[in-house]
């Protein structure tokens, strides 16, 4: 399985539930096996330049390397970006193989 992290920053915290609602959509995306949000507590982060925190948290398995790799341009994550696009500052990801 691909385990797929992503890491969001809102330009706003007050975009975070449009935001979370965005992301708990992906779960109608048939690449995803099993689809989670995770918010953080501290929505108002600090103001510090490094570690950089975060705001949000999306974890996505898939089946193996071709569905990770056939996600981005997957109906729902082109929906994902075109909703969210203007709510975010910045995005980090990353997929990892879980044994």
């Amino acid at each position: 399985m691909i385990q797929h992290v992503t890491l969001y920053v809102l330009k706003e915290v007050e975009r975070l539930p449009f935001v979370k609602e965005q992301l708990e959509k992906l779960k109608e995306c048939n690449l995803i096996m099993d689809n989670k949000v995770a918010v953080s507590y501290q929505t108002d982060l600090p103001s510090i330049e490094n570690p950089l925190f975060a705001q949000i948290a999306h974890l996505a398995t898939f089946k193996d390397e071709k569905d990770a790799q056939a996600f981005p341009m997957s109906k729902e994550h082109m929906e994902l970006v075109q909703t969210t696009n203007d709510c975010i500052h910045q995005v980090i990801t990353m997929n990892y193989i879980d044994e």
